[in-house]
């Protein structure tokens, strides 16, 4: 059994995890093997499928195999025959963890961030718009990462939203590795048949729970431009980029009701820009020191939590 640490949460595998670094650490959630339901058959034909029974909630892909994510606390795998292990890592750490940090009551959204001083920046949107590159750039510019691509909030009636910390690891295409200074290369993909690079960082990672302070919508624009967006343009933003739209609200396992209050408290505690820039690599410095003079560090250890035990116990609701 393998020995993890990430999300504030102790994680136990009988598979390695590549992405993360072997720690002494409880357990909060078992990875294991065994034998789950397969899906519906039109799971089978499209390839790929998401349904819950109950309060377990299943992932299937055809070329992987089935995934049951249970209470927050365990992910089961039943792998296709003969499979290279080191495939089911990326669905772990991602699709799955998700379902399960969901489970626990975080809110759940489909950004990467960065730490400042005072607080974490997040970039949210689609696949393929910038939020890795964004991220990327800021920690070349000192600036450490918190998470790629899935961020899990601690929303508390009467606190700041929290967010929490992944792992030391960013995903980015070539070309955003090379307008970075780095060579694709000497990077492993993330699978064989993507060209897709994972880099994994030695230092310049926050594992700390932090303070999220500010928020940024990317979008496509003539020019770099930042626009504060005001709450009523908010919500759906949010909504559209948590991951129950990706896999659909009836995968929510505490209903709609819940996460409408959990994007309404976010919406009115953390502010909202519209990020718009052109696509061009080249000015991703330029991009970096918009960010970075709209959000002056203020004190050097603001923001902070100083240890994980302020979390929630594994299993606790985060908000009524």
């Amino acid at each position: 059994m393998y020995s993890y640490r990430a999300y504030s949460l102790g994680l136990h595998s009988v598979l390695p995890l590549p992405e993360l670094e072997a720690t002494e650490t409880e357990m909060d959630v078992i990875i294991q093997l065994g034998k789950v339901a397969t899906p519906p058959p039109e799971g089978k034909e499209k390839g790929y499928h998401y349904w819950r029974v109950g309060q377990d909630v299943y992932l299937f892909w055809a070329e992987l195999g089935t995934f049951r994510i249970r209470e927050g606390r365990e992910i089961t795998i039943d792998p296709v025959p003969e499979i290279d292990t080191k495939r089911l890592s990326p669905p772990i750490l991602g699709a799955c963890m998700a379902v399960l940090l969901q489970q626990r009551g975080y809110l759940i959204l489909h950004a990467s961030a960065v730490c400042f001083p005072d607080g974490a920046i997040a970039f949210l949107g689609e696949k393929g718009w910038g939020k890795s590159t964004m991220a990327a750039t800021l920690q070349v510019h000192g600036y450490p990462l918190l998470t790629d691509d899935v961020l899990a909030v601690k929303l508390d009636l009467d606190q700041e939203p929290i967010a929490l910390p992944a792992f030391p690891q960013v995903k980015l295409w070539p070309s955003a590795v090379k307008a970075l200074g780095g060579e694709p290369e000497s990077l492993p993909r993330i699978v064989p048949e993507l060209t897709k690079r994972v880099r994994r960082l030695k230092e310049d990672f926050s594992p700390n729970p932090i303070v999220l302070k500010k928020i940024y919508l990317l979008g496509k624009g003539d020019s770099v431009a930042i626009q504060p967006l005001q709450f009523g343009e908010v919500l759906e933003p949010l909504f559209s980029h948590s991951y129950s739209g990706r896999f659909g609200k009836h995968l929510l396992d505490q209903g709609e009701a819940f996460h409408f209050r959990q994007c309404m408290k976010l919406a009115k505690q953390v502010p909202i820009y519209r990020l718009q820039r052109p696509s061009a690599l080249s000015l991703l410095p330029e991009i970096a020191q918009t960010v970075e003079n709209l959000d002056t560090p203020r004190s050097k250890d603001a923001g902070i939590l100083s240890s994980p035990s302020e979390l929630a116990q594994p299993g606790l609701r985060q908000e009524k």
